[in-house]
């Protein structure tokens, strides 16, 4: 069973860096909301594994990232918080992390700074490993196809 991922961002680029990336890694982004008033309606309506959230996301109906946050571990304990943030601040990435969220990421959102984060995704949800495995066996032989199909693409 995929692990459901909800992407919760005010920049676009932003959730589309993060969704990729979160797709990469086997999940599947079920939704992406721009503030955390929709992300909690989303959260309430996907029930999502895995949910990244904006530290600073901009306060909106008396809704911030934090107590978000705390709405979220308060209906779904079990639930991967991610937090991403654009300021690396050492009391802020406690004050998350103290609350219950998994990890605190910097931007720019890569492939290198989310691996430490996926082998934790990947501890907390197995079939994470399972599809990564999938994928690498797909695309290995996918190259090979292209390889037998086509000659003159081979390298020498």
């Amino acid at each position: 069973m995929p692990v459901t991922a909800l992407v919760i961002d005010d920049c676009a680029a932003a959730r589309h860096t993060i969704a990729y990336h979160l797709r990469e890694i086997g999940c599947m982004v079920v939704a992406e909301a721009a503030n955390a008033l929709w992300g909690f309606r989303l959260f309430r309506q996907y029930r999502p594994d895995l949910i990244t959230l904006q530290a600073r996301i901009p306060r909106r109906f008396n809704l911030d990232s934090m107590t978000l946050l705390r709405a979220i571990k308060r209906e779904m304990p079990e639930a991967a918080v991610i937090i991403v943030s654009a300021v690396p601040s050492d009391q802020m990435r406690r004050d998350y992390l103290n609350e219950g969220a998994m990890a605190y990421l910097v931007r720019p959102v890569t492939a290198q700074s989310l691996e430490p984060v996926a082998m934790k995704l990947i501890e907390s949800f197995p079939d994470l490993a399972n599809e990564q495995a999938v994928r690498r066996a797909y695309e290995e032989s996918s190259w090979r196809q292209s390889m037998l199909h086509n000659p003159l693409s081979r390298t020498t």
